[in-house]
């Protein structure tokens, strides 16, 4: 991996808002030369364990995508993880919509908005 990039003064983002387990959340990916660039995230429900699991995978997430890493790989190690409640579904009862947790939450978001970037450039 490269070095970690400086932050730049301004940045371009987009935020989606999905289901999760543990109720909405809203996943915002910055970009950086066109590229996913860093991510933050608010849950629902604040303070509490999902909340700081989702910050922490939030953070390292951005360390690999600052730091030269896929994007595309980023979000195939995180999509698919699962935890104890019961999945919801985004959109159709089809597996493809399930949402296994709010990590998952934060993969598909990574991948559902890295395609978009490269089919706008």
């Amino acid at each position: 991996m490269t070095p970690k990039q400086s932050r730049p003064q301004k940045t371009d983002s987009r935020t989606l808002e999905l289901p999760c387990p543990c109720g909405r959340i809203y996943i915002t990916i910055t970009f950086h030369e066109g590229r996913p660039f860093e991510i933050f995230t608010r849950l629902g429900k604040a303070g509490g364990c999902t909340s700081a699991t989702t910050s922490g995978v939030a953070v390292a997430s951005s360390l690999a995508l600052r730091s030269g890493a896929d994007p595309l790989d980023v979000a195939k190690g995180l999509v698919g993880i699962s935890c104890h409640k019961a999945p919801v579904y985004d959109g159709g009862i089809e597996d493809k919509n399930k949402v296994h947790s709010c990590v998952d939450a934060i993969g598909r978001a990574i991948r559902e908005l890295s395609s978009k970037e490269e089919k706008e450039e």
